[in-house]
């Protein structure tokens, strides 16, 4: 099993040193996942120990740490086995970086274009996380998970089975033979064309508006274990329904709905900040060539634009179909 999880680490990890290609942990402003987590001798010996040096250059656990991130969560978690191939990595995109250092890479534009880019992603990065880190509280996601709870009440959902035909009398022979004994689950294998057919007929739990109204109507009419007594006509033919079961569809939990709703608040926090940043700020947006913006004044009457000449073009004939 090891063999096999460091023969796939390897594979990764050498299509990922590509430099055009690989997520550089150390080019990664978010912060590593919190269930990532280094061997525990490494943990013992300094917060952040050096892992590694090449040609006098540190490499930090956090670095090795931050690598992981940019792997497939099962590997993740098997982050004792794989870290010598994380360190691996990182040595080997420190001396590709060192190589384009002694080339005087450093100064080049492309480069500093590409720094300046990612300065700008990683103070991003911090002021979003300063500002949404006292807003999105427990408090304002129970707050946000009250009020859905409140605008959305429970609704009915049903369990039905239903055996669907062509003609009104195929369907009233099938009533005939429910009524007789058979099985409705059997004859929905056998009858019906419906795709649900070969598993007994059976749609699972559903609203009634998820399906179309005389369906829904006649299905939400039945008790447990009732089928119809006449077909219901809809437009995909006729239907013979068997009602499973009714019950009251509950809303997601908290636990479910709470990565949404922190999302749904840091979403807002930072909108809010961008719009009042706008408020007071200078901008000006050009045209895709670089050329000014120019204002188009709309039409005096708010309407159409007035014919130049007052007169209009003659209509012409459509074509004959």
């Amino acid at each position: 099993m090891n063999k096999l999880l460091m023969a796939g680490v390897a594979a990764i990890l050498a299509f990922a040193t590509h430099p055009l290609l690989a997520d550089d942990a150390a080019t990664t402003p978010a912060a590593p996942a919190a269930d990532t987590q280094a061997p525990a001798d490494a943990q013992a010996t300094a917060p952040d120990p050096v892992v590694a040096t090449v040609n006098g250059a540190d490499i930090h656990r956090s670095d090795v740490i931050a690598s992981a991130r940019s792997l497939p969560e099962q590997y993740q978690q098997q982050i004792d086995l794989i870290f010598p191939a994380l360190v691996e990595r990182l040595v080997g995109l420190e001396l590709l970086a060192q190589a384009g250092r002694a080339q005087n890479l450093a100064t080049d534009p492309e480069v500093q274009k590409m720094m300046k880019a990612y300065e700008n992603e990683a103070i991003r990065h911090v002021y979003m996380t300063n500002l949404i880190h006292d807003g999105v509280t427990d408090e304002e996601v129970q707050k946000r998970y009250d009020a859905y709870v409140a605008a959305n009440p429970p609704k009915t959902e049903i369990h039905a089975r239903h055996i669907l035909l062509k003609t009104k009398e195929e369907a009233e022979a099938v009533i005939a033979e429910l009524d007789k004994g058979a099985d409705f689950a059997e004859l929905a294998k056998t009858k019906s064309t419906d795709p649900a057919a070969s598993n007994g007929g059976d749609l699972g739990y559903f609203l009634p508006e998820e399906m179309v109204k005389p369906f829904a109507d006649a299905a939400m009419a039945l008790e447990k274990g009732q089928y119809t007594k006449t077909p219901v006509q809809t437009e995909f033919g006729w239907h013979v329904i068997l009602l499973e079961d009714k019950r009251d569809r509950k809303p997601p939990t908290l636990d479910e709905m709470k990565s949404e709703l922190q999302s749904q608040i840091a979403e807002e926090i930072v909108g809010k900040k961008v719009d009042e940043l706008r408020a007071t700020a200078k901008i000006e947006e050009f045209n895709p060539d670089g050329t000014p913006k120019t204002d188009t004044p709309a039409p005096a009457d708010g309407g159409a634009a007035p014919a130049t000449d007052g007169t209009q073009a003659p209509a012409t004939d459509a074509p004959a179909q």
